[in-house]
C-alpha cells in the first residue's frame, strides 16, 4: 500500500479515509500527510491557519520551528476538513492543552487530532473523541541507529533481527511506534521509553520491496497495537497506534 501516491520533487499532499473497524461498529478517521518546502509553506499560511494560530507562528523566533508548526498544523487541517466536510481551513483552531496535546476546536466538533512531523513531512490524524489514536512520522537517518540503539531493550535489540527490513531499519520502527503509544497516553517523552517496551513485531504485508506494514505489541499496554508502514523510497516510517481490536483499513 502507498501512502504518498502524489509527489512531485517539491511537495506532496495525501489525504486518506481509515476504516476503525470493531465489533459494535465501523467509525471513520482520515489520515493527511503533507511534504513542502519552507517559504512555499510559509506563503500558504492565510489560507492554512486560524487568526489565534497565525498569532503564535508570528511569536516563534526560530524558522525550523516555524516551519515543523506550519507543517504539522496544514496537515491537522486537510484530516480535520475531510472529517468535518469543512473546506475553509482557517476556520478550523488548534490549540494546546495543558500537557502540550492537540485541542480541537470548531463548531462542528468534536474530534480529536494527532499530529506528527519530521524535516520536510507533515502528518496527522482527525478521528472521534471515542476511539483512541496516535500517530508518528520519523526520516530514516542511518546517522542516528546508533542514539537510537541506546534506548532499546535486549527483547526489542532481538526481535528487529528476524527481518532483513527491520535489521536495517527496525530501530526507526521501534522509536516511531513508541513516540505513538505516548501521544495517546498523553505522556510525550516526560515518561521512560523503556515504559513502552516493544514485546513483538510482525510482518503483516508488503506491496514492493520499497513499502512494508509492521504490527507491534506492547509490554505493558497490552490493549494496543501499533502499525507501521515503513517507505523505503522516501524514506520515512509512519506509525499508527490503536487498540488492539480494532481492524485499521487504510483506503
Amino acid at each position: 500500500m502507498q501512502i504518498s501516491d502524489r509527489v512531485d520533487q517539491v511537495s506532496m499532499t495525501t489525504v486518506r479515509s481509515i476504516d476503525l473497524v470493531r465489533e459494535d461498529k465501523t467509525r471513520k478517521a482520515y489520515f493527511a500527510m503533507v511534504k513542502f518546502p519552507p517559504q512555499q509553506l510559509y506563503d500558504m499560511r492565510q489560507d492554512i491557519l486560524h487568526k489565534n494560530e497565525i498569532e503564535q507562528l508570528e511569536d516563534m523566533s526560530y524558522r525550523r520551528r516555524r516551519h515543523s508548526f506550519l507543517l504539522g498544523r496544514y496537515a491537522a487541517k486537510l484530516a480535520l476538513a475531510k472529517y468535518f466536510g469543512e473546506s475553509d481551513l482557517s476556520s478550523i483552531e488548534v490549540k494546546r492543552g495543558v500537557f502540550s496535546q492537540p485541542i480541537v476546536c470548531h463548531f462542528k466538533g468534536p474530534a480529536q487530532i494527532g499530529i506528527s512531523h519530521a524535516d520536510d513531512h507533515g502528518a496527522a490524524v482527525a478521528f472521534p473523541e471515542d476511539h483512541p489514536m496516535g500517530i508518528d512520522i520519523e526520516t530514516i537517518d542511518l546517522d542516528r541507529i546508533g542514539a537510537i540503539n541506546e534506548w532499546l531493550s535486549d527483547t526489542e535489540q532481538e526481535s528487529i533481527q528476524c527481518n532483513e527490513t527491520l535489521k536495517e531499519l527496525g530501530a526507526f520502527m521501534l522509536w516511531s511506534s513508541k513516540e505513538a503509544i505516548s501521544k495517546v497516553l498523553k505522556t510525550g517523552l516526560t515518561t521512560p521509553f523503556s515504559v513502552y517496551e516493544i514485546s513483538k513485531i510482525d510482518l503483516e504485508s508488503h506491496s514492493h520491496e520499497e513499502q512494508f506494514r509492521f504490527v507491534s505489541h506492547f509490554k505493558n499496554f497490552a490493549q494496543y497495537k501499533g502499525i507501521t508502514y515503513v517507505n523505503r523510497a522516501e524514506q520515512y516510517v509512519l506509525s499508527f497506534v490503536i487498540p488492539k481490536r480494532t481492524a485499521f483499513v487504510l483506503s
